[in-house]
């Protein structure tokens, strides 16, 4: 049913929300990389010059779009392009849009449920599609209660938050001690690791770190010595325990280094794609797998608070559909309120014609004019009062559709039997 009012009311249609996802458990974090979109700026133009708000999200555990005013996986099936992406993507449809915003944002559907960093990833795509031009009113009210309900749900997390980081520390805690541990990359998760390991381990082993820039950074905020990664080669012999969480579509560690590693070095590998392509006798290899079914283990065992968290989330999205219910039911009022108001002026330039013609006193005239503008209105507040209440009751109790308030909507603008 295409209603003309709708659009140029501009009022939301939860219907006309969509979000398109593939996320590591569709398709395995190490295969992610597959789907991403090589310029997500150019996937969001597109779609745009095609009538769609949207936002493109992608981090290392999920690729998605959100989008208002259709469908992005039916405009990239018509055009023929986006093949992967689009066989893998689950496809949300308004309040479900909404949910999964919310569950992404809050940390329910991470991995490490409630990770700190996947809301700053989330606000960042966010606006940047809005400095672009690409987000709109609709896509604003997706995003801001989606971050309002997830902070909320953050907020109700009472247990430990055990992300790849915390899982690391508790891996290579079991062999530091009086050891040489050397961290590879200089990222965010870089940063986290070396934020717990030296408030947990100084002073019970020497901490290096390599990378290719923010070196003097890293050791002057965290005390640590530090080296190029080009002289990785010559160094990792020294090494008992090496992390690896390099962004690189190659390995750091591979083949080449067979013979350079000593014996008994423990090696964690936190890369996606996986940072280290060497197997062999003589050292252990953590991949980013194993953290994964840590991770995985530990949230099993706390189902039960976690199922707390998801039920406030739908307590939030009942109230978001009376929301929008009522946003729809208070426009119909506003509307009736502003249609009487018109019929009210039409009839009162009438009465005030007459007055001025038979009332010649300037005084009386203008107390007639007074008295009849505050009466008529009065008049139509106590005829529309018991009506509206009623209405309003309906629309809370959802008795009234949005079929009927468009048709209502339509008929009060105005606008043709046809257009409904």
């Amino acid at each position: 049913m295409h209603i003309v009012y709708v659009i140029k009311m501009g009022l939301p249609d939860l219907d006309k929300y969509y979000a398109a996802s593939v996320t590591y458990r569709d398709v395995g974090v190490s295969n992610l990389k597959r789907y991403f979109f090589g310029d997500a700026d150019s996937v969001m133009a597109d779609l745009y010059q095609r009538g769609l708000q949207c936002v493109v999200l992608q981090t290392c555990n999920r690729v998605e779009i959100y989008s208002y005013g259709g469908d992005p996986i039916d405009i990239f099936s018509r055009a023929g392009v986006y093949d992967e992406f689009r066989s893998a993507a689950h496809v949300y449809r308004g309040i479900d849009v909404f949910r999964h915003l919310i569950y992404v944002v809050s940390g329910l559907d991470s991995l490490a449920v409630g990770e700190p960093q996947i809301m700053g990833q989330v606000r960042r795509a966010y606006n940047h599609a809005r400095d672009l031009g690409y987000v709109g009113g609709e896509l604003e009210y997706l995003f801001s209660e989606a971050f309002r309900v997830g902070r909320r749900v953050r907020a109700r997390i009472m247990f430990r938050v055990f992300d790849y980081a915390y899982a690391t520390v508790e891996i290579v805690g079991r062999y530091i001690d009086g050891k040489r541990l050397l961290i590879i990359g200089t990222g965010d998760m870089a940063k986290d690791l070396l934020g717990i390991l030296v408030n947990r381990f100084r002073g019970r082993c020497e901490l290096y770190v390599a990378g290719r820039s923010r070196l003097d950074w890293i050791s002057s905020r965290y005390g640590v010595e530090t080296l190029h990664i080009s002289r990785l080669p010559d160094y990792i012999g020294l090494f008992d325990v090496v992390v690896s969480c390099v962004s690189s579509d190659k390995p750091i560690i591979d083949e080449s280094y067979r013979g350079r590693i000593k014996d008994g070095t423990v090696i964690v590998d936190l890369g996606v794609p996986p940072n280290v392509s060497l197997d062999g006798d003589g050292f252990t290899i953590y991949k980013f797998e194993d953290i994964s079914r840590m991770i995985s283990q530990y949230y099993g065992s706390l189902s039960d608070k976690i199922s707390l968290l998801y039920g406030y989330v739908e307590e939030e999205l009942a109230r978001l559909r009376d929301r929008f219910r009522l946003r729809w039911v208070n426009e119909v009022i506003r509307q009736i309120y502003i249609r009487a108001e018109e019929i009210r002026r039409e009839e009162l330039d009438e009465a005030y014609r007459e007055i001025g013609r038979l009332v010649l006193d300037e005084e009386v005239r203008q107390a007639l004019y007074r008295l009849l503008d505050t009466f008529s209105w009065s008049l139509i507040k106590k005829i529309y009062h018991g009506h509206i209440e009623v209405f309003r009751r309906l629309g809370k109790n959802a008795k009234v559709n949005r079929e009927v308030l468009m048709l209502l909507l339509n008929s009060l603008a105005g606008a043709d039997e046809s257009c409904t």
